[in-house]
This record gives C-alpha cells, structure tokens and sequence, in this order.
C-alpha cells in the first residue's frame, strides 16, 4: 500500500527558485503530453526537452514524461468505463421516458437522451480511434471564466504550473535528484542537477508520520516527491510503499467494524465471542454536497472522529468492507448527486492509513448482502439503530468467523429471484475467521470452545450449525440505554453496556 507524508517547506529564501523549478517542469509536462499521441519514442522526446529546456539531466525530462504519460493512461482507462455508464444512463432514461403521459416530461426526457447520446458517441469515437479527448491542465473552472473574459490570465498561468515531481529509485539512496535527509532538529529537502544549481530547503514533518518516514529513510526504499504550491505556502508531499501487515498481532480485544455510507459511517464494537458491545453512528451529511477538497478534509476528520471513539473502548482492530461498485445509475437529481459525490475509495483508504499510524490490525471482509442479512435478523431487536449500525455488526461478526443463523421466514422477505443466491453466499461467507483475527499464544483471543488453538485452526469453522435453518432463532438480550459521552467533539448516538456485571450482554450468537 502506497502511504504519502504530507510535510510543509520551508523555503529558505528559495521561492523563487522553487517557482523557476515548478513553471519549467509543468511546461515539460504539457510538452511531453502534445509529443506522445505523435508516436514518438521516449529517448526522442527526452532530447527535444533537454534542448528546448536547457535540463541536462535526463531523470528530470523522464519524470515529465512519465506523468503525461499518467494523464493519457488514465484517460484510456475511463474511456470504457464512461462508455458503459452513457449506455446504463439512456436505457433507463428511457424506461422512465415510457412510463409518463405528460409530453412536456418526454420532451425533456427525449433532450437528455440526445445529450447522453452525443456523449456516448464521442467516447466510442475515441475508443475506435485509440485517441484520449483533450485535457485541461491547471483548472477547468479558471479556462471556463477566462475563455469567458471574466478571469485572470496570470492567476490561470500560476495555477497550470504550480508543482514539480521526482520518482524515486532504490539504487540512487530512495531519490536521486530530490532527497529527503534527517538532522537531529528536523527534516530537509536536497533539490539536486536542476540547471540553476543545487539548493536545500526545510521541511516540517507532524510528529505522527515521523516513524513511518524513519523506517522507509533507514531501509533505503524508494520514494517519489511532489512539491505543491498553494496559495499560502509550499507542500512536499512523499510517497512509498509500506506493508500492509500490522506490526503487532491481534491480541484478542474488542473489534471495532466500520460500515462505509455516502453521509457517513457506523462504527460498532464487537467483542471476541461475537457480541455486540458498542454502536455510534457518525453523520456528516456534507459529503453529499461539499465541493472535492472539503468532502476530502470532512472526510479524514470523520475516520479520525471514529477512531478516537473506538480506541476508547479498548478496540486494536478494525474491520472493513471490501466494495465494489457499479457504474452511476441515471436516477433523481439527489440520487445522482450522492452516488457521484460517494467517497467510498478514499474512506477505505482513509481508514487503512489510520489504522496503519496506530498499528491496529485492519481486516477487509466480503460484505455481500451484510445490509440484508442485518434488516432481515437485527431489525426489530435494534430498531433504535439506523440501518448501517446493524451492517457493521454482522461485519464485525463475519469477521470473527460468527455466521447469521437465518430461518425460511425471514428469506421469504426477499424476492424469489434473490433468495437462493443470498442463501448461498450468506453459507459461503459462514463460519471462517478472518487470518488476520486468528488467536495468537500469549493473547485472550480464544475459540468458542475454550482452548488456545492458534494458526492450526484457520480452517476449522467457528460456528458448528448451518447458515440457513428450519428453526426460529432464540431471542436476544437487548441492550440497555444510555449514550456514550461525545469524545473530541464526535457527532452521532450509540449505545453502552448497562452496569450490572453479572450479565451476559448483548447474546446475538445465535
């Protein structure tokens, strides 16, 4: 997994050379990018820019190189996908065109599937011909206001050329041309075979990537570096890979499940026999409609909301669902807005990488029919949850190698054409626990049945019964009332356990 450090630079004097490095190497970037659809090689094009740029240095013409080379890729990539969403999108705009009388509505409804259709035939015009449509480097936005007359054409040129970019390699020391080095007061940044001269700058690290970025300088991998100019100061932003494996083993504590939505996320903490303990639901409605950069910013602050309340249950491992999604179906405005809006990759991450900084252990579980399953078993007994709360449990316990033991009332609920297949996946998913929460010698992490089985028993199941049974479940104990007092000013409602200690809460085994 790739983990960035977000450090702050400080110039030293420098800015204008640091202006000098970012406007010459976007220039590059945009000249590599005209260059490539002409089929030219790769050491021609590093020819012309050291000519034409007076760079000398070949790493620098080849890092311009390679991030055009980003752009169209990521370009031919979607092409496909918008082909698919344009042809999903005029097939149900026209199932909701024959189902109205007004022709007014159909008038509306047949100008949309002209414009869907106007698009979708410019995507396949690209896509037969191997070509990527243009792109606007900088921002649209700006390009829209001045093609307008309404803009700035110097605020438009700062933008398109605000940072520059270095890939690292294992065999020059992590990066060759722009290295980090640690001195007993800090970080800084060595700008390295640039044409105006070499030169160093500070760089001010938060204390919390401080041990991931001593552990990647001490081994020597590799790390690329961007450095970013905003509008009040400059940023260095440092990439390299780490391993996804938790430092420290799951030692058998609570577990805290994470169920992902578009207006936020449920946390519920469930304990190693497969109980539920704890339930919070955190609800940030402006990840619907805030713009890219803030829904980014609401979105970190949420997971770290999260997590601050989950370690105060004594919780050193989270569990996560493994998406997958569609493409965005045509449907109301709302429904549009949300889907599109739908920060599911990047909370996934989010919470990856906040796991990784408090060395917790992080299991991504299949989370098929979660949601149903919850509705059709947890509905009535936790009606004062919402409906993503119980997701989050069956998660947890799914997890834990605990299955939902289902009866055929319940599966009657569902459509006919859904039942055998929930059934089958819900099987599937029974009864295994998930590597990563198997119980160590020396933890509290035991089996069911009471003994410290440890790796041998990966394979064995959990639970003994079937998935699907003929008998209705027992009841459960409900939980008692109360909140959870706000920890860092956490938005949402859940629920803790009652006082009384004799009593085994929360019984959802069944």
């Amino acid at each position: 997994m790739q983990y960035t450090v977000r450090a702050l630079v400080d110039p030293h004097g420098n800015e204008a050379r640091l202006d000098a490095i970012c406007r010459t190497f976007s220039s590059m970037v945009r000249t590599a990018y005209n260059r490539l659809p002409e089929n030219k090689q790769t050491d021609e094009i590093v020819r012309s820019l050291q000519v034409r740029y007076g760079v000398e240095n070949w790493r620098w013409c080849q890092w311009a190189i390679a991030r055009a080379q980003g752009v169209i890729r990521s370009q031919k990539e979607l092409l496909p996908l918008y082909a698919e969403m344009y042809a999903q999108k005029i097939a149900s705009v026209k199932q909701r065109m024959d189902r109205v009388v007004d022709p007014l509505k159909k008038a509306g409804f047949k100008a949309r599937i002209e414009k869907l259709e106007r698009k979708k035939a410019e995507v396949e015009k690209h896509l037969a011909a191997g070509t990527v449509p243009r792109a606007v480097f900088g921002s649209r936005k700006l390009m829209g206001e001045l093609s307008k007359g309404k803009g700035s054409r110097e605020g438009w040129r700062r933008r398109r050329s605000n940072q520059f970019f270095s890939v690292g390699q294992a065999n020059q020391n992590g990066n060759a041309n722009t290295r980090i080095v640690k001195h007993e007061d800090g970080y800084s940044l060595e700008v390295r075979n640039w044409p105006s001269g070499d030169f160093e700058v500070g760089l001010r690290v938060p204390g919390y990537y401080k041990r991931l970025l001593d552990a990647a300088l001490g081994s020597g991998v590799a790390y690329s570096v961007r450095v970013k100019r905003t509008e009040r100061n400059y940023q260095a932003l440092i990439s390299f890979e780490v391993n996804e494996t938790p430092l420290q083993p799951w030692d058998g504590k609570r577990v805290a499940a994470i169920d992902v939505n578009p207006a936020g996320i449920a946390v519920t903490v469930v304990t190693p026999d497969g109980n539920l303990f704890a339930s919070r639901w955190f609800h940030e409605p402006a990840l619907v409609h805030a713009r890219t950069e803030k829904r980014s910013w609401l979105a970190a602050n949420l997971v770290k909301r999260a997590f601050c309340w989950a370690k105060g249950y004594g919780c050193n491992a989270v569990v996560v669902e493994r998406l997958k999604f569609g493409t965005v179906q045509e449907g109301n405005h709302r429904a549009n807005r949300a889907c599109s809006n739908f920060l599911r990759r990047k909370l996934i991450e989010l919470i990856k990488l906040r796991a990784l900084k408090l060395e917790w252990v992080c299991a991504e579980v299949n989370a098929s029919y979660s949601s149903i399953t919850s509705e059709l078993k947890y509905g009535k007994q936790f009606s004062c949850f919402n409906g993503h709360q119980p997701a989050a449990l069956v998660l947890g316990r799914r997890a834990l190698g605990y299955g939902e033991r289902l009866n055929v009332k319940q599966l009657e609920k569902l459509p006919k054409r859904r039942r055998a297949h929930a059934a089958r996946i819900i099987s599937s998913l029974y009864g295994h626990r998930h590597e990563l929460l198997m119980p160590r010698p020396g933890t509290d992490g035991r089996m069911p049945c009471g003994d410290d089985r440890g790796e041998s028993a990966f394979d064995e199941r959990v639970t003994s019964h079937t998935a699907v049974t003929l008998v209705l479940p027992r009841l459960s104990v409900m939980l008692g009332g109360g909140c959870w007092p706000d920890e860092g000013q956490a938005r949402g409602y859940g629920v803790n356990p009652p006082p009384c200690e004799g009593v085994k809460l929360g019984s959802v085994g069944c």
